[in-house]
């Protein structure tokens, strides 16, 4: 048991990571499709992280990264589960999504890490039981909506 939570585990935020994902949700997903279920998946990006790195150190980057994961873990709905998908990028999958639930915990997402000081783009889907989409689909929908939020973050800078 310890050492499948070392393998499943990301040391530094404690989350769930890329491994224990594509082992977790891809099943869980599965049911979830087969039950009619709508899901979130939200994917998580840092700003700036290099930058944060080079001008701050990597220390406080790490107290970045725990920070946020601390703010996903508070804030995922009932049956939810947050990944550290690698890097500055973190994983957020619920299931009896709605649009509006999905919207409600990107608003409370971004403003909780703002109010802490720290800018994220954020991309977040709700699947569609009646399409025969999968789960690799969904993620890279929402790994596109997160860039377009970065790229419009930028735009603006």
């Amino acid at each position: 048991q310890r050492l499948e939570e070392v393998y499943n585990r990301d040391p530094m935020t404690g989350l769930f990571n890329r491994m224990a994902y594509t082992e977790m949700i891809g099943p869980a997903f599965k049911k979830y499709q087969e039950e009619k279920t709508a899901c979130c998946l939200a994917f998580f990006d840092v700003n700036y992280f290099k930058e944060i790195n080079d001008s701050m150190g990597h220390e406080f980057g790490d107290t970045i990264l725990k920070r946020i994961a601390k703010i996903l873990v508070e804030l995922q709905p009932e049956n939810g589960y947050s990944y550290r998908f690698g890097g500055d990028e973190f994983v957020v999958f619920f299931p009896y999504a709605t649009k509006e639930k999905a919207e409600e915990f990107k608003k409370n997402v971004l403003s909780e890490v703002e109010r802490s000081g720290i800018s994220v783009s954020v991309g977040i889907v709700v699947t569609n039981p009646e399409m025969d989409a999968d789960l690799d689909d969904y993620l890279a929908q929402a790994d596109n909506l997160m860039y377009e939020m970065k790229n419009a973050i930028k735009a603006k800078r």
